[in-house]
């Protein structure tokens, strides 16, 4: 008659932690100032309740070097910590499982702390960044045992990019500004230090074709800006919800979003007129593709659907498919882009180069030879996310400006488009992709797909660029492998009339003999309900067709 009740105990902890010195042994030098004994240092710890762990913390507070877990058993004591000093200064932070936490600063270099700077130096004296990003920058303020080791920032012109009391500095609008850190310590004369930076903001503006669904769900092909994102219709609204593209020679194949979704048709699109011709391909075959690239070595379309890489010649004609889940550890390939043709003295083949991009934002490189033979690896994480979308994305290297451009939906109400560029490390020779957000398309356009350029005339040649080395990225160790090996048509989802084994033999690269194998991916996701394992006839996520 009274009920049932459930209580839960709370604790309201306000209180921080604190540390005392127990024991310091101090580090020894020889002559010259190098390190003999690194010392160490014995803290006692104490909270109200119980002391989560103890960090130690770099000198300009920019990196965490160390955690030392505190095993504390009973409410309330002290309990001591012996630590291997990484430093001769830093900084010591005690944290309880409230989220208090005390910081101390430690000196064990022998020298006596001081008030007075004689140097600073920033992380970086220039920077580019595209307008809308961010980077950071950090002032080291010297010596060693300057006691108030911060600064001030400033921009002189904020129009152009702005800096936090952080550091933080983002960039507002194309042009150049001076980011400067001016110590509050002062030197001997009573002066304050600076350094500078040079920030050059910059933007990409080029006109690419893209597929776009408007705020009505209604297809169009269109023009759009990189750098305004905003998008030109070029056609009538097309009968058909296109969602991805392919220049061939002077035509345009693309394919569309079926009922059955991952299932397509394939269409010649005439690129002036816009007007479409379906291929009718093979009675009871389906294209199965959510993106599309063409290979000009062997004269194939070439496209992404869940973890493979589906073949078709031009007529509409399954060949059959790359397996390449061994190597993303589950995650679904949402777009594919031809990057150009190179040709292997030692095969004495050409073979084309795609980049491929997954659900989780990593990007790939796949080489398809003029036998089949294939070769793959990763390249870099991007740390872009569908959020388990694998439809409406598109890749697209763009060889007149040398970035990557990536349109992503990830079913929210907004579409997305990145830009991905290529470089090498000036100091290390090491190669370095570096991401660009550009900004959101207009809300309720999505999604932006189908990227192309038609004005580009080595795509439009149906020749690719010839090469020895396809572009400025060091080869790994990659495995060549025979198309015939990936083929699996008994219980897929992608449709093959290639069950006949190709005639050719696994080839490995002078790398592979040379390197370590493959690497294989382990970073697998939650595998979405369309796999290619499964029946054709899908459930299908939701469409672009109108539904909220």
């Amino acid at each position: 008659g009274k009920g049932i009740t459930l209580s839960y105990p709370i604790t309201i902890d306000n209180t921080k932690p604190t540390a005392k010195v127990v024991n310091a042994e101090m580090p020894t030098f020889d002559v010259s100032g190098n390190t003999l004994t690194n010392g160490s240092l014995t803290v006692a710890v104490e909270d109200n309740r119980y002391v989560s762990a103890i960090q130690i913390i770099s000198k300009d507070r920019t990196q965490k070097l160390a955690t030392f877990e505190v095993d504390q058993t009973e409410e309330g004591v002290e309990t001591e910590i012996t630590i291997d000093p990484p430093h001769t200064v830093f900084f010591l932070r005690v944290l309880d499982y409230a989220g208090n936490k005390s910081e101390y600063r430690v000196n064990m270099s022998g020298i006596d702390d001081t008030e007075i700077c004689d140097s600073i130096e920033l992380s970086d004296t220039e920077l580019e960044i595209i307008k809308g990003s961010s980077a950071e920058l950090t002032a080291n303020v010297g010596p060693l045992t300057i006691v108030d080791d911060s600064v001030t920032w400033s921009s002189s012109d904020e129009s152009v990019a702005t800096v936090t009391k952080d550091g933080i500095v983002t960039a507002v609008n194309k042009g150049e500004a001076i980011i400067t850190a001016t110590t509050v310590a002062k030197d001997k004369d009573g002066k304050n230090l600076t350094a500078e930076c040079k920030v050059t903001v910059f933007t990409i503006n080029t006109d690419l074709n893209a597929i776009v669904f408007d705020e009505n769900s209604e297809v169009f092909f269109s023009t759009i800006n990189t750098e305004t994102m905003e998008f030109t219709r070029l056609s009538e609204k097309q009968s058909s919800p296109f969602w991805s593209a392919a220049v061939v020679g002077d035509k345009l194949y693309v394919s569309d979003e079926t009922s059955d979704q991952g299932a397509a048709n394939l269409y010649i699109v005439n690129p002036n007129t816009f007007e479409s011709e379906l291929i009718e391909g093979i009675e009871g075959e389906k294209l199965w593709c959510t993106d599309l690239a063409y290979s000009p070595s062997v004269d194939r379309l070439t496209g992404t659907y869940a973890f493979t890489v589906p073949i078709y010649t031009r007529a509409g004609e399954p060949e059959g498919y790359y397996n390449l889940s061994k190597y993303t550890g589950g995650a679904y390939f949402v777009g594919i882009t031809y990057v150009l043709t190179g040709y292997s003295a030692r095969y004495d083949q050409y073979y084309d180069v795609f980049f491929l991009i997954d659900q989780n934002g990593r990007l790939y490189e796949f080489d398809m030879y003029d036998d089949f033979s294939y070769s793959f690896r990763a390249l870099v994480d991007t740390e872009i996310s569908t959020e388990g979308k694998w439809y409406y994305d598109s890749l697209y290297y763009d060889n007149e400006t040398g970035y990557i451009f990536y349109s992503m939906y990830d079913g929210g109400s907004e579409s997305k488009l990145y830009a991905i560029s290529m470089g090498k490390d000036a100091k290390t020779g090491a190669t370095v992709f570096t991401t660009y957000k550009l900004g959101d398309f207009a809300s309720k356009v999505w999604p932006v797909a189908g990227l192309y350029r038609w004005n580009n005339s080595a795509v439009n040649s149906g020749e690719g660029i010839s090469s020895d080395k396809p572009y400025d990225v060091e080869k790994g160790a990659i495995e060549r492998t025979p198309l015939k090996e990936t083929f699996n048509a008994a219980n897929s989802r992608v449709p093959s009339l290639a069950e006949k084994e190709a005639n050719v033999e696994t080839k490995v690269t002078e790398e592979t003999e040379e390197t370590e194998e493959t690497e294989v991916i382990e970073a697998p996701v939650e595998t979405p309900a369309e796999a290619p394992e499964t029946s054709s006839e899908g459930e299908g996520e939701e469409t672009v067709s109108g539904n909220e």
